[in-house]
This record gives structure tokens, sequence and C-alpha cells, in this order.
């Protein structure tokens, strides 16, 4: 019977979820590059070109400006699931961007099926709550990116691996159970590289789970290593059984090796970059980035120190079951801070819902062992807080789902607002097809005019360009990827540029056939004269 209440109420739960969800989608995306980037592999995928495409990226990353601004390709996992969104909309935008609820979906029930064991109802469903109406979650539902699509993988390997390694208990069988769990890993992978940490934090329960049951039915004072190697010796088969998720996982990456082209997908070269200096300030922006955690709520970073203590505590209860848990959030973390580059809230999202149900475990713990006249008041101020942070999130999320919906889903800024379809209408309709364009958003201006087009910082570069579209209403970061004003001063003046076309926001101009290949001679002279 509580079962059947608890999934009528979750059932609930869930469909006003998908409705905030898809209330919160707006009909156009910001500035970033990579969602261009995605909609153009699985544009590739379908045109059974994704070998052109990893081409012609790299052509571009070659003549742009350094350092390179992405990867030649991303990971093929997200194109292939953004594939027939795109087989049946084109690039309608709001389309493309249904494959992060229905996955986001796909999440709030893997939390619900497999954290069940973990918390009570209320405070599984308070765990649903807080990540369902997140702030920093939905932001990233109204992004075309693999940020959603990952989280969930993961965390259904996650459970997965308890269930299969932790509990022995069957999904399917014992024959399929460690293949499903291999192919699920190698999904994640295929998503997001850092899907591999699964695989190390798979071989640390395999191996905790190992000892424990060699302590309890070991009775020889051994070593550990020679009950291990006594275990495999008579035990083959299950030796066989805990190497099969790795099998699967390298069988379908080499296919999936042979089929799709890689091009430094991982942005691994990226790691040349890392200095002390890169360490500290990205440990200390991962501390900011946690904060995200409460994000919008008021004194937030005295709230997380709070929770600081509830985690370990929570870990500590559940330490024997859910080590390898504990394992993938410090890799998680070590990696990103060691990356030379400061990522955004969206790349630690796959660590929120592990982090709070530690934290809801520990407050439930310490609510059942202290004594009665303490555990009403700790239930309450507990329960109370919770309450709050949940409601603010939620009033947050709906006014903003409310006032988009009021705004008809538009945005004003961005690649498809109507001043910036106006620039790339004229890019289209008035320039030749095999006309190179110079902008800050490269793969943008490639995914919607199908011009070839670089990102050039100096002015050297120009005799590879035929045209200029310069962004005039430009934030502080957009001036930063396009040359200076002094640079373009110069250019209006030597006559090398002249306007073709201009609205409030963008100006585009002709780079002049005998400047280009005055600045083309001058190149190749100063190239010789380096030389010589």
């Amino acid at each position: 019977m509580k079962n059947t209440v608890a999934s009528f109420f979750f059932l609930i739960l869930l469909c006003a979820s998908s409705v905030i969800s898809f209330s919160s989608l707006t009909d156009g995306h910001h500035w970033g590059g990579d969602f261009s980037q995605y909609i153009m592999q699985a544009r590739s995928i379908l045109a059974g070109n994704p070998s052109g495409f990893v081409k012609e990226n790299r052509i571009m990353l070659q003549e742009s400006s350094p350092p390179p601004f992405c990867p030649v390709a991303y990971p093929w996992g997200f194109p292939v699931l953004l594939a027939p969104f795109y087989a049946a909309s084109g690039e309608d935008i709001l389309v493309l961007k249904l494959p992060g609820v229905i996955f986001y979906l796909l999440f709030l029930y893997t939390l619900y099926w497999g954290f069940r064991k973990y918390h009570s109802a209320p405070w599984l469903f308070a765990l649903i709550l807080f990540c369902s109406l997140n702030p920093e979650t939905i932001i990233s539902l109204n992004e075309i990116g693999s940020d959603i699509p990952f989280l969930f993988f993961s965390t259904i390997c996650l459970v997965f691996i308890r269930r299969i390694i932790v509990e022995r208990k069957y999904l399917l069988s014992s024959t399929w159970d460690p293949v499903l769990l291999g192919a699920m890993i190698a999904m994640a992978f295929f998503i997001r590289t850092n899907g591999f940490l699964l695989l190390p934090a798979l071989g640390f329960a395999q191996l905790a789970m190992t000892l424990q049951r060699l302590e309890q039915n070991t009775t020889q004072k051994r070593s550990r290593f020679r009950n291990i190697a006594s275990c495999i010796g008579k035990h083959r088969q299950h030796v066989f059984y805990h190497i099969q998720p790795y099998l699967v996982f390298f069988i379908l990456v080499l296919l999936w090796n042979i089929m799709l082209p890689a091009g430094g997908s991982s942005h691994l070269e990226h790691l040349k970059w890392i200095t002390p200096d890169t360490l500290y300030r990205n440990f200390i922006f991962h501390y900011k980035l946690c904060l995200s955690f409460f994000s919008t709520i008021p004194h937030r970073g005295l709230i997380f120190w709070i929770t600081v203590p509830l985690f370990i505590w929570g870990f500590c209860v559940r330490y024997r079951s859910d080590h390898f848990i504990f394992v993938y959030i410090i890799l998680t973390f070590g990696l990103y801070i060691t990356w030379p580059h400061q990522p955004a809230f969206r790349f630690i999202l796959p660590v929120m819902p592990l982090y709070i149900s530690f934290v809801f475990t520990g407050i439930e713990r310490l609510g059942k062992i202290s004594t009665p006249r303490w555990r009403i008041s700790w239930n309450t101020v507990s329960i109370v807080s919770v309450i709050l942070i949940i409601s603010w999130f939620g009033w947050k999320t709906v006014k903003k789902s409310f006032r988009n919906l009021q705004q008809d889903r538009k945005m004003t800024s961005g690649p498809y607002s109507q001043t910036s379809m106006e620039m790339f209408s004229f890019i289209k309709e008035q320039t030749d097809p095999k006309s190179t364009i110079e902008f800050f958003k490269p793969r943008v201006m490639r995914m919607i005019t199908g011009r070839k087009c670089v990102r050039l910082t100096e002015v050297k570069g120009f005799s590879r360009v035929d045209y200029l579209c310069m962004y005039v209403r430009a934030n502080e970061d957009a001036y930063k990827m396009q040359i200076t004003l002094e640079e373009f001063t110069s250019l209006s003046a030597q006559k090398r540029i002249q306007l073709v076309y201009e609205n409030k926001e963008f100006s585009v101009y002709k780079l002049t056939d005998y400047n280009r290949t005055r600045s083309f001679l001058t190149d190749r002279l100063s190239k010789k004269t380096v030389s010589g």
C-alpha cells in the first residue's frame, strides 16, 4: 500500500516536472558554440559524412587564432541521440532541446527507483524535488548539450553498480547483467569522455566487496593477497563475471571508434597547460561551483558549509555499501581541478544528487540517534529548512518558466534573435557560398549560413578572409574574441574593408581585393624574412 501511494505521488511529481521543464524552454539559444557543433555532428551522421565534418572543423581550427576554442569533434554519443530529432524537425531549436527534457525525466525516475533504499519516502521525495527544481538544472535543460543525458547515464550506472555488485541482485540475469552494466558505462563514455571514471568506481566496488566477503568467509589467518589468489583459483567463473563489464566496454568503444572518427574529442591535449597556479585557481573555482547547489538562496555559502559535516556523516553511515560513489565524486572533482580551463556548474551536475543524498542520509540518521528531547527539535529544524530551500527553488523556477511563456519563449539576444537572424540572412543571400567569414562564433555562423568561417584576433591572418562580421554590441568576453578597436580603425583608415551591411548589433565588411592581395604578399614576405 505504501509503495502504491508513493508511486502515485511520484507520478504527479513527474508530470509537474515535465510541465515546468518544457515551459522553461526558449525558442533560442545563447552564443556558446558547443550547441552548434553538436547539431552539425548530428547532421553529418544523417548525411553519412561524419569524417567530412571532422575534416572541415579541423581546417577551421587550424586557420583560426590560437589557442583552439573547441575539439575537432565532441564525443559522438549525444549527436547520435540528437540525430532523430534533427531528422524530424531540422534546425528547430525547441525540438532539439527535447532530448534534454526526456533524459531529465528519466533521471528523476532513476532517483526514485534507485535511491529508495537510501531514504525514507519523505526524504526521497525531498531529494527528487531538490534536483528537479534546482535553478541550475533548469538552466541546463535550456541548452542543447550533453549535460543532462550524461547526468542520467552516470547516475543509473552507479545505481546498477550498487544493485549488481554490492547487493548481488539480478536486474535481468547473471548472464546479461554484466553486459548491461558494461554497455551503460560505454554509453556514458560515448556522451562524455569523463564517463570512463565509472570504470575505477566499478573496480573499487568489486575489490571492496570481494575483501568484505573474504573477511566473512575465511577462517584461516592468511594475508588478503593469498585469500584473493585462493578465491580466484577456486571461482574462475566469478572472475569472468566481474571482468565482463570491462570487456563489453572496450569492445563497444573499439566498434564505436571504427564507425565514427575520434577527432581529439576529449580535450586531452589541453592538459599540457596545467600549472600550480591553474590548480589553485580551479580549486577555489570549484568551491564556488559547489555553492551553486544552493543557487539563488541567500547566504548560500553558510548553507553549504552546514551541509559539509552532514555529507561526511552520511558517507560514514553508508560507507560499506556506497564507497564507490564517494570514489566517483572524488575522481570527478580531481579531474576538473586538474583541468586547465574553468568549467561551468553543468560539469559537476552529476555530483549534485550524490552529494545531497549523503547530506539527507546524515540528517535522517542524526534524527534517529539523538535523544528524544533533541530528536523533535532536530527533525523540526532540518525538515523546515529543507522545505524552505525547496520552496525557494520552486518559486524561482516556476516564476521563470511562467515569464518565459509570457514572452512567447523568445530570447532578445543570441544567434536566434531578430537582429542576429537578419545578419545571417544577409550572409546566406548576399555572399558567395565559397566565401570565408571572420566571426567571433565561427561554429554558429557555419551551422546557420553554411559558409566557411574562422575566428581571428589578429589582423595578420585576414589574407584568408572575404568578409569581416563585427559584433558591435559585444560584452567583455566577446570583445576578447574579436580584433581590437585600434586594429579595426587601422583597417578602415587603410580602406581595406568596405561596409556592406549593418544593424544595431552587427556590421559586415567586405575585404577589398587589392588590400587582401597586398596583405597576403606582406605575410609571405615577412615569413621569408623570418626564415632567412
